[in-house]
C-alpha cells in the first residue's frame, strides 16, 4: 500500500483552496461594504421647508385642510404644517 502524505491529498488541497477563496471573498465583501454601500447609506438631509408659498392666512388654512383630508398625516402634523405656514407669513 502506498502512503500518502497530507500535502498530496487532493481533498486536503481542495479544503485549503476553499478556505483561501472564502477568506479573500470575505475581505472583498468587507471592502465593498465600507467603500460603496456605507457611504450611500449616510443620512441625506432634506432641504429646509421654510418657504411654503403662501402669503396670507387663507392659503395656510387651505394647506391645513388639504393635509387633514389627505389621510397621509396625523392631525398634529397638519396643525404643525399650518403653524409653520402662519409663522412664515408673520401671523401666529
Amino acid at each position: 500500500m502506498t502512503q500518502m502524505r497530507p500535502g498530496n491529498n487532493p481533498l486536503v488541497m481542495l479544503i485549503i483552496i476553499m478556505a483561501i477563496v472564502s477568506i479573500a471573498a470575505g475581505i472583498a465583501a468587507g471592502l465593498h461594504y465600507y467603500i460603496i454601500d456605507l457611504p450611500s447609506q449616510k443620512e441625506v438631509l432634506a432641504p429646509s421647508n421654510n418657504y411654503i408659498g403662501c402669503d396670507n392666512v387663507e392659503c395656510c388654512q387651505a394647506i391645513y385642510q388639504r393635509c387633514k383630508y389627505s389621510g397621509d398625516y396625523t392631525p398634529s402634523e397638519c396643525r404643525s404644517k399650518r403653524d409653520n405656514c402662519l409663522s412664515s407669513i408673520g401671523k401666529e
